[in-house]
């Protein structure tokens, strides 16, 4: 919404001022300006020389100057519209697909009283509306991955390390996270979902370290 109200604020924008159009009025060659600055712009030049102050057009006599009605009309109405509180945008960033594991029965692990609005892999936390905000304005938070609140973040976190399992070991043929991938030279990386593995279900358990 506010970058459609710039893009219609550049178009009524006059060049000689650069402010919004004033009474707008619209000369032969086609282009618009306020009505007051183009009458000045033709004082500051030579007497009866009468050119476009943007594409130089030069006319044979001064141009009858008329309001342009609908100009004026627009004008007032992007003013009116600017007027108005612009509620912002949700952003969410960096926020994965929906999983089938999400609740919405999931609390804020800061408030542990509201419901979670996003689960963030990378912290390994639930966040409720107000607790996100850091995630969504901070750069800081910039790579960190958004997922719908996820019931389950306890099963993807590794027992020993409390990372997400977000490695695939071939030797144990389960799931296991970015630290012991660093002593497991058969390890993969792939997504959660590979933990299951030549139709069975393969738990985070199951893979010794």
């Amino acid at each position: 919404m506010a970058q459609s109200l710039d893009s219609l604020a550049e178009e009524l924008t006059c060049s000689i001022c650069l402010g919004l159009f004033n009474t707008p009025v619209t000369i032969p060659c086609g282009h618009n300006f306020c009505g007051e600055c183009l009458e000045l712009a033709w004082e500051a030049c030579k007497l009866g020389e009468y050119r476009c102050p943007q594409c130089m057009c030069p006319f044979p006599s001064k141009p009858d100057l008329r309001k342009n009605t609908l100009l004026n009309n627009l004008v007032i109405q992007l003013q009116s519209l600017q007027l108005k509180p612009q509620e912002p945008e949700p952003v969410l960033l960096n926020v994965v697909k929906e999983d089938p594991c999400y609740s919405d029965g999931v609390l804020c692990d800061s408030c542990m009283a509201l419901p979670a609005a996003r689960t963030c892999l990378t912290c390994m936390a639930s966040f409720c509306q107000e607790h996100l905000r850091p995630h969504l304005e901070s750069p800081a938070f910039i790579h960190h991955l958004l997922k719908q609140p996820l019931r389950d973040l306890h099963a993807r976190k590794c027992q020993e390390h409390e990372k997400l399992l977000d490695q695939y070991c071939r030797e144990h043929l389960c799931c296991i996270c970015c630290y012991c991938l660093a002593n497991q030279s058969s390890a993969t990386p792939a997504p959660y979902s590979r933990a299951k593995w030549r139709g069975r279900e393969i738990s985070a358990t199951s893979c010794s370290h």
